[in-house]
């Protein structure tokens, strides 16, 4: 992806996701890599199951950018006044259009894991 093509948050800039098998957020986001690592530390009968629930951000978008841009701001460090309003306003764009009933909601996913040891 050319860094040009970012929008939000990582505006202007190429991603920096960790290469695969760093540790991290997402190091444990691959079923494979799951398994493999259960299986290596003496775990069978391995059983994953795939969840999903909306994530809440907030009421409105107003409260769900205020929270994410203090959670989050220091993805907008190195950005000229210009970026970083841009950034920002595409955030803004991004929680509007995620504004339910219940308030600002994304998708989110995680694994239910099971496994016996040996």
């Amino acid at each position: 992806m050319d860094p040009g093509d970012r929008t939000g948050l990582g505006r202007g800039r190429a991603p920096s996701l960790p290469p695969p098998g760093v540790q991290g957020l997402f190091a444990l986001s691959d079923p494979d890599t799951i398994t493999e690592r259960l299986d290596a530390a003496g775990y069978f009968d391995i059983d994953l199951e795939r969840r999903g629930e909306p994530m809440w951000f907030g009421h409105e978008a107003d409260d769900a950018r205020s929270f994410i841009v203090g959670l989050m701001g220091w993805m907008l460090e190195g950005l000229d006044d210009h970026a970083r309003a841009g950034a920002v306003e595409e955030l803004h764009g991004t929680l509007v259009a995620h504004e339910t009933d219940e308030g600002v909601c994304f998708d989110s996913a995680t694994w239910i894991t099971r496994a016996t040891r040996r």
